[in-house]
């Protein structure tokens, strides 16, 4: 198994935080820093009100990856660090 780990900084509109070219089905755990914003997670067309919750400190947000899938991010005002790890 490899673990692959990044970092992605979600703005005010849709963010690519990831994409997944592996062709297979990967794991990825996202975290938000304790004391930001939350972050809405969804498709390239995420909007703060539509998007699944991400509450910053939360410890380990499971996101199950299709080959060509990709994950975005956005926020309500200025931006939030995120980062994640890949297995």
């Amino acid at each position: 198994m490899s673990i692959t780990h990044g970092q992605a900084t979600v703005t005010t509109s849709a963010t690519l935080i990831y994409v997944n070219h592996s062709g297979s089905v990967q794991q990825m755990h996202v975290h938000a820093a304790t004391g930001g914003q939350t972050v809405y997670l969804g498709g390239p067309g995420v909007l703060t009100t539509d998007g699944f919750a991400l509450s910053t400190g939360d410890k380990d947000l499971p996101v199950l990856l299709h080959p060509n899938d990709a994950l975005y991010g956005i926020v309500s005002a200025t931006t939030q660090d995120l980062s994640y790890i890949i297995t």
